[in-house]
């Protein structure tokens, strides 16, 4: 049995759309201007959060719509990447940042191909779209594109970066904006045990989110530099009463602190 949607009271329609998910929904648009400019006063206000996903064997884009309140995967948008790029990215949020509320958006990508996760990444924050997690493996990024990055990034719940072939050079000033971060990790860097002293002292003065660190430099930490003036007992700290205990370890070159 059919029925035509136009017909329906507002509020039932409205209860339909809801039910629909994504992609149907945006099937739906292209059956004609009229339902198009009727949807997208329905699904604006439906809150809507993007995965991004691009590595070497394919390309996805999930969004997840929220349904009651509870966050549930609709159907993935699924390419090769060879068929896939950046630019085609972008065009697919563009499609559905005009007809849905995107709440935010995780980005994942892991290529050794010409793409350049910053076009990707500067087109969502010039939306003013909430990026929650960036994953991103890079063969190359300049001191001040990474800078930019980094500042940007003081609100994502997880910040991965492993930079693959340049390494750049940080300070601990640098990586000050990151203590707002629920999750860090920073791969083949230029940082100095000297840095990373500062950077753990701003973090236990200042930070309430930052329940995780790690960090890979280019050369070996001094454990003893690391760590002084920080009160660190049998490999674990207290920074705060308030504060969980944190565990601290060192691997030549790998720094990793995380709650216990």
């Amino acid at each position: 049995m059919s029925f035509q949607l136009q017909h329906l009271p507002f509020l039932a329609l409205e209860e339909v759309i809801k039910c629909m998910d994504t992609f149907s929904i945006l099937f739906l648009m292209k059956t004609s201007n009229k339902t198009k400019d009727y949807v997208i006063g329905i699904t604006k206000r439906l809150k809507t959060n993007l995965d991004i996903l691009l590595n070497e064997e394919e390309a996805y884009c999930t969004p997840c719509q929220d349904f009651d309140g509870e966050l549930r995967p609709s159907e993935v948008l699924k390419r090769s990447n060879k068929e896939y790029s950046i630019e085609k990215f972008i065009s697919v949020i563009e499609s559905f940042y005009n007809v849905f509320c995107i709440k935010t958006i995780s980005i994942h990508i892991e290529t050794e191909s010409s793409a350049d996760p910053y076009l990707l990444w500067k087109y969502v924050k010039n939306q003013n779209l909430k990026i929650q997690t960036l994953v991103w493996k890079t063969e190359d990024l300049s001191p001040e594109r990474t800078k930019e990055v980094i500042e940007a990034s003081s609100d994502l719940e997880i910040l991965k970066i492993h930079f693959k072939k340049q390494a750049p050079v940080l300070t601990a000033v640098d990586l000050y904006p990151l203590i707002g971060c629920g999750s860090l990790t920073l791969h083949n860097i230029n940082f100095t045990s000297q840095d990373l002293n500062l950077f753990l002292k701003h973090w236990f003065a200042k930070s309430k989110t930052l329940s995780a660190i790690c960090i890979v430099a280019v050369e070996p930490f001094d454990r003893l530099t690391a760590i002084e003036g920080i009160d660190v007992v049998d490999g674990q700290a207290e920074p705060h009463p308030d504060y969980e205990n944190f565990e601290i370890m060192f691997w030549k070159t790998k720094f990793l602190v995380e709650q216990v």
